[in-house]
């Protein structure tokens, strides 16, 4: 929802920013949701972009019991692109986002 930010609304931000992308997210694509923020932060924000990452690729890993209950959800919510690995990209993205946090809040 970056769109729905400007410079002006963002002037007052005066914590780090991280921000992530998914490179194959069709859902909230990075040009008109993250560049907004991106470029109206006062301070440029860590900008991680996932190769291979959709949308759903930010939630945890599903339940496999959800494929046979609601087939529907599973294929939009937890169908990968090929070669994505969302457990070892979680894990990645789970260490990133802690490490961003102790750096910026002084390792608290």
């Amino acid at each position: 929802m970056g769109f729905a930010f400007d410079e002006k609304g963002l002037a007052g931000v005066k914590v780090p920013v991280q921000l992530w992308a998914g490179a194959e997210d069709r859902n909230v694509p990075e040009t008109p949701n993250i560049d907004p923020v991106r470029h109206g932060l006062p301070a440029a924000p860590e900008l991680h972009r996932v190769d291979g990452a959709g949308h759903f690729a930010f939630r945890p890993p599903c339940d496999p019991r959800l494929e046979a209950a609601e087939p529907k959800i599973w294929a939009m919510v937890c169908v990968d692109a090929p070669g994505f690995d969302r457990a070892a990209f979680h894990r990645s993205f789970n260490a990133a986002v802690v490490a961003f946090f102790r750096r910026t809040l002084g390792g608290r």
